[in-house]
C-alpha cells in the first residue's frame, strides 16, 4: 500500500505511520522520513525487504500500479492494455514522451520505449524462447535440433517429465516444453544481467518462469507478453516493484565500461525523485523529478533517515528532527497521539508475517520435525508480546 503525503509515496507496511503537521516543517521543500533499517539494493528485482522498496519506489515506475488505497489495478508507465480471449496474450501500449532522470553519472536524454520493458523483465526469467515446434521434434544424441544449427550436436537428453526435457549441446545449453501452441524450446537467459546482482528472489518466489512464456517488443511503444498458462493476479504481480522498469540503454554504458554492478548502486529510473546520494546505514538523498510524467512532487528533497531503534525515531519526531516515521512502539502510540503537532495515519496491513522452512535440506526434509516446530510455537505469546 502506498501513502501519498506532500507528493510522495511510501509503502505503508506496518499500518502506523506518523507525521508532523505541516506547519513544523522547517524547510517546506524537504522532508525527512525516519526508517528502521537501510536499503540493501536499489535495484528492485533483486530486493525482498521494505526497506529497500521505500527507496526503489521514489526512483522507479510499473506498467501498472495499485490505485491509491486500494487494490485495483490503474495504469502507470503503460497508458493502456489488452488481453486476448484465452487470456494468455497481453498487449501493453507504453506512454509517451517518458524520459528517464538525468544524473551526474548518467546526462543522457533518454525516452523510456518497449526495449526498456524487455530489459527489466526479461533479465529475471531463467529460460529464454528461441523458437516453437508445432509437434515434438525428433531428439537424437549426436544429431542436431531442427532448425537451430547454431546449437551444434545434441549431447544429452535428460527428460524430467512426459511434458519437459533439458538438453545439452555442443554449444548450447536448453529445454524443450509442451506449451500452448506446441514444444517451445528455450535456452539458457542470455541477457547480462541475469548473472549480475545474484538471483531474482522475487521473481521466482512469485513463480513468474511458470507463468510467462515470452516478453517482446512490437515496435518502440508496444510491449507483448505471453503466458503459459491463464493467471488471474498477473496484472496485479506486474505493479509489483519487482518488476519496475529500468533504463536499458544505462544498462549497456555501464556494460561497456566494465561496472554493471553500478546498476544497483547508481539507479536510473522515471519516477518521481531522483536518486542523488546514499551514505550506508545512514541515509538517501533524492530530489524531485521536476517533469515527471504523474506530475512533479510538490517537495524538492526527500531524505530517507536511518534510525534503527523504534524509541529512538519516535524521539526523533517529537524533538522535530524527522518530519515522518513508521513502526512505533505500540507502547508509545498513545503519547505520539496526544501531541498536537503530529498526525497519525492508522490501517490494517496486507503484510503476512510467516516462518519458512526449506523442505530440501535436513532435517526439514523430514514432516515430523516441521510438526514438532509447529507445536513448540507458542502462536498466541508471539501474538502478544510481537504485534501487541
Amino acid at each position: 500500500m502506498r501513502v501519498v503525503k506532500y507528493g510522495i509515496g511510501f509503502l505503508l507496511l506496518g499500518g502506523v505511520l506518523f507525521l508532523l503537521r505541516p506547519i513544523e516543517l522547517q524547510r517546506r521543500d524537504l522532508l525527512i522520513f525516519g526508517r528502521g533499517g537501510d536499503s540493501v539494493t536499489l535495484d528492485p528485482a533483486h530486493a525482498t525487504d521494505g526497506e529497500t522498496f521505500y527507496a526503489t519506489v521514489q526512483i522507479y515506475d510499473t506498467l501498472v500500479r495499485f490505485r491509491y488505497g486500494t487494490t485495483e489495478i490503474e495504469p502507470a508507465l503503460a497508458e493502456s492494455w489488452e488481453i486476448s480471449p484465452d487470456g494468455l496474450t497481453y498487449l501493453f501500449r507504453l506512454r509517451k514522451g517518458v524520459f528517464f532522470h538525468r544524473t551526474p553519472y548518467f546526462p543522457e536524454e533518454v525516452e523510456l520505449t518497449a526495449k526498456d520493458v524487455v530489459f527489466s523483465l526479461g533479465r529475471q526469467m531463467e529460460w529464454w524462447l528461441v523458437k516453437t515446434y508445432s509437434s515434438l521434434p525428433p531428439l537424437r544424441e549426436g544429431e542436431e535440433l531442427p532448425g537451430m544449427p547454431q546449437w551444434g550436436k545434441v549431447r544429452k537428453i535428460q527428460w524430467k517429465s512426459e511434458k519437459l526435457a533439458f538438453l545439452e549441446c555442443s554449444r548450447a545449453k536448453g529445454k524443450l516444453e509442451k506449451g500452448v501452441k506446441g514444444w517451445d524450446l528455450y535456452e539458457e537467459n542470455p541477457e547480462p544481467y541475469h548473472r549480475i546482482g545474484g538471483a531474482f528472489q522475487y521473481w521466482l518466489s512469485m513463480g513468474m518462469d511458470d507463468i510467462v512464456r515470452s516478453i517482446e517488443a512490437r515496435g518502440k511503444y508496444e510491449v507483448v507478453i505471453r503466458l503459459k498458462r491463464r493467471e488471474a493476479p498477473f496484472l496485479a504481480n506486474l505493479a509489483m516493484h519487482f518488476t519496475s522498469i529500468l533504463c536499458f540503454r544505462y544498462s549497456r554504458k555501464l556494460l561497456k565500461q566494465g561496472m554493471p554492478e553500478r546498476l544497483a548502486r547508481y539507479p536510473v529510473g522515471t519516477g518521481p525523485f531522483v536518486f542523488r546520494k546514499w551514505i550506508k546505514d545512514d541515509r538517501i538523498i533524492f530530489e524531485r523529478n521536476p517533469a515527471y510524467w504523474d506530475g512533479s512532487p510538490r517537495i524538492r528533497y526527500l531524505v530517507l533517515k536511518v534510525i534503527p531503534e523504534n524509541s529512538a525515531r519516535a524521539a526523533a519526531l517529537k524533538a522535530k528532527q524527522i518530519h515522518v516515521m513508521d513502526l512505533p512502539n505500540p507502547a508509545e502510540v498513545e503519547e505520539l497521539k496526544k501531541l498536537d503537532y503530529i498526525t497519525l495515519h492508522m490501517q490494517e496491513g496486507l503484510n503476512v508475517a510467516y516462518l519458512a522452512m526449506n523442505t530440501r535440506k535436513k532435517p526439514f526434509d523430514n514432516p515430523l520435525v516441521r510438526r514438532a516446530i509447529y507445536h513448540a510455537i507458542h502462536r498466541k505469546a508471539i501474538v502478544e508480546a510481537v504485534f501487541e
